[in-house]
Protein backbone atom coordinates (compact mmCIF):
# COMPACT_ATOMS: atom_id res chain seq x y z
CA UNK A 1 0.00 0.00 0.00
CA UNK A 2 1.24 3.02 -1.09
CA UNK A 3 1.33 6.44 1.32
CA UNK A 4 0.70 9.51 -0.48
CA UNK A 5 2.38 12.90 0.40
CA UNK A 6 -0.56 13.91 2.30
CA UNK A 7 -0.17 11.58 4.63
CA UNK A 8 3.11 12.68 5.51
CA UNK A 9 2.33 16.21 5.62
CA UNK A 10 2.66 17.73 8.99
CA UNK A 11 -0.52 20.19 10.09
CA UNK A 12 0.24 22.86 11.78
CA UNK A 13 -2.97 24.23 13.50
CA UNK A 14 -3.57 27.60 14.19
CA UNK A 15 -4.45 27.83 17.90
CA UNK A 16 -5.99 30.98 17.50
CA UNK A 17 -8.58 29.26 14.84
CA UNK A 18 -9.43 27.15 17.72
CA UNK A 19 -12.60 27.90 19.30
CA UNK A 20 -12.25 27.71 23.29
CA UNK A 21 -14.04 24.21 24.56
CA UNK A 22 -16.59 25.31 27.09
CA UNK A 23 -15.55 25.19 30.89
CA UNK A 24 -18.00 21.85 32.77
CA UNK A 25 -20.91 23.59 34.43
CA UNK A 26 -21.14 22.70 38.20
CA UNK A 27 -24.09 20.78 38.44
CA UNK A 28 -25.78 23.27 40.96
CA UNK A 29 -29.30 23.89 39.22
CA UNK A 30 -30.50 20.44 38.41
CA UNK A 31 -32.37 19.74 41.57
CA UNK A 32 -33.67 22.93 41.65
CA UNK A 33 -37.64 22.95 41.28
CA UNK A 34 -39.27 26.88 40.70
CA UNK A 35 -40.67 26.86 44.03
CA UNK A 36 -37.14 26.48 45.64
CA UNK A 37 -35.70 28.79 43.44
CA UNK A 38 -38.72 31.08 44.31
CA UNK A 39 -37.96 30.36 47.73
CA UNK A 40 -34.28 31.72 47.64
CA UNK A 41 -35.49 34.68 46.21
CA UNK A 42 -37.69 35.42 48.48
CA UNK A 43 -35.44 35.01 51.41
CA UNK A 44 -32.66 37.36 49.24
CA UNK A 45 -35.61 40.08 49.21
CA UNK A 46 -36.12 39.91 53.00
CA UNK A 47 -32.36 40.25 53.58
CA UNK A 48 -31.02 37.19 54.31
CA UNK A 49 -27.39 36.48 53.37
CA UNK A 50 -26.34 33.77 50.87
CA UNK A 51 -24.33 32.03 53.72
CA UNK A 52 -27.82 32.16 55.72
CA UNK A 53 -29.96 30.79 52.93
CA UNK A 54 -27.80 27.95 51.99
CA UNK A 55 -27.18 26.81 55.61
CA UNK A 56 -31.27 26.27 55.64
CA UNK A 57 -30.86 24.11 52.16
CA UNK A 58 -28.09 22.25 53.36
CA UNK A 59 -29.79 21.25 56.68
CA UNK A 60 -32.99 19.98 54.69
CA UNK A 61 -30.76 18.57 51.92
CA UNK A 62 -28.89 16.08 54.95
CA UNK A 63 -32.72 16.04 56.46
CA UNK A 64 -33.30 14.10 53.40
CA UNK A 65 -30.96 12.15 52.72
CA UNK A 66 -30.46 11.07 56.86
CA UNK A 67 -34.45 10.14 56.70
CA UNK A 68 -34.04 8.17 52.84
CA UNK A 69 -31.29 6.39 53.60
CA UNK A 70 -32.20 5.20 56.85
CA UNK A 71 -35.94 4.46 56.34
CA UNK A 72 -35.87 3.54 52.56
CA UNK A 73 -37.78 4.70 49.24
CA UNK A 74 -41.13 4.47 50.47
CA UNK A 75 -40.78 7.32 53.25
CA UNK A 76 -39.08 10.19 50.56
CA UNK A 77 -42.52 11.77 50.46
CA UNK A 78 -42.75 12.00 54.06
CA UNK A 79 -38.91 13.10 54.31
CA UNK A 80 -39.73 15.97 52.03
CA UNK A 81 -42.74 16.76 53.55
CA UNK A 82 -40.22 17.11 57.21
CA UNK A 83 -37.98 19.19 55.69
CA UNK A 84 -40.36 21.00 53.54
CA UNK A 85 -41.59 22.49 57.04
CA UNK A 86 -38.35 22.41 58.94
CA UNK A 87 -36.90 24.99 56.04
CA UNK A 88 -40.44 27.04 56.33
CA UNK A 89 -39.68 27.41 60.53
CA UNK A 90 -36.09 28.30 59.86
CA UNK A 91 -37.39 30.73 57.07
CA UNK A 92 -39.87 31.98 60.30
CA UNK A 93 -36.38 31.92 62.53
CA UNK A 94 -35.58 34.87 60.34
CA UNK A 95 -38.76 36.99 59.97
CA UNK A 96 -39.56 39.32 62.59
CA UNK A 97 -43.42 39.23 61.81
CA UNK A 98 -44.59 36.55 63.79
CA UNK A 99 -48.29 37.82 63.13
CA UNK A 100 -49.05 35.18 60.12
CA UNK A 101 -49.00 32.41 62.10
CA UNK A 102 -51.80 30.08 63.24
CA UNK A 103 -53.84 30.75 66.40
CA UNK A 104 -53.64 28.29 69.27
CA UNK A 105 -55.31 30.01 71.65
CA UNK A 106 -59.22 28.19 72.53
CA UNK A 107 -61.02 31.57 71.55
CA UNK A 108 -59.38 31.88 68.17
CA UNK A 109 -60.99 28.64 66.63
CA UNK A 110 -63.89 30.69 64.98
CA UNK A 111 -60.90 31.76 62.74
CA UNK A 112 -59.37 30.10 59.83
CA UNK A 113 -55.22 29.59 59.29
CA UNK A 114 -55.29 33.36 57.83
CA UNK A 115 -57.21 34.72 60.52
CA UNK A 116 -60.44 35.51 59.04
CA UNK A 117 -63.50 34.59 60.17
CA UNK A 118 -64.76 30.92 59.60
CA UNK A 119 -68.59 31.14 58.03
CA UNK A 120 -70.31 28.33 59.61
Amino acid sequence: MERTDKDNVKRVVDEDCIPALPKKKKKLNNNITPALKQQVIDLKDQGHTGKQISEQFNLAHSTVSKICSSKGRKDIEAALMTTSERTKKISNLFTSDHTKETPHHADDLDYDYEGFQKNY
